[in-house]
């Protein structure tokens, strides 16, 4: 045996690499392939299940006056995201009446909760939010 090698994982010759580390590597690469396919298949069927153009977002945005409907740019964070209200991954819409403006402080802050701020940034705003905001609006 090897001097200083772990018994029971074979060195590859001439590569100075353990074989057992090498199919771990093997493994999360293709877990991370299959996580991606997953990841597009969702994309795919939320955007099937209702859709959005840049102009709608752009006017979403001009609604809200580009600040974050949760803390109102309180946060200190510029720069806004678009958050889906409910995550794609469990099965929401890529579609108007599912996203809403936050910056990426709320975004991160947020994690998996399906809270709609938009309501609430309308009042503070005082405006009607529009019907297309709502789901089933």
């Amino acid at each position: 045996p090897v001097r200083g090698a772990i018994s029971g994982i074979k060195r590859q010759a001439g590569t100075g690499l353990f074989l057992f580390m090498s199919t771990v590597y093997k493994i999360k690469a293709e877990k991370r392939r299959q996580n991606g396919k997953i990841r597009r298949q969702r994309e795919r069927d939320a955007k099937l299940k209702s859709n959005h153009s840049h102009n709608e977002w752009i006017e979403m945005l001009d609604f809200f006056e580009w600040s974050c409907v949760r803390c109102n740019g309180y946060s200190g964070s510029s720069f806004i995201e678009k958050d889906h209200i409910q995550p794609i991954y469990i099965g929401g819409s890529n579609g108007l009446n599912n996203i809403q403006p936050l910056c990426s402080y709320c975004n991160r802050s947020k994690s998996s909760e399906n809270i709609d701020w938009r309501l609430q940034a309308a009042n503070r705003l005082n405006k009607k939010l529009p019907s297309k905001y709502i789901k089933n609006g």
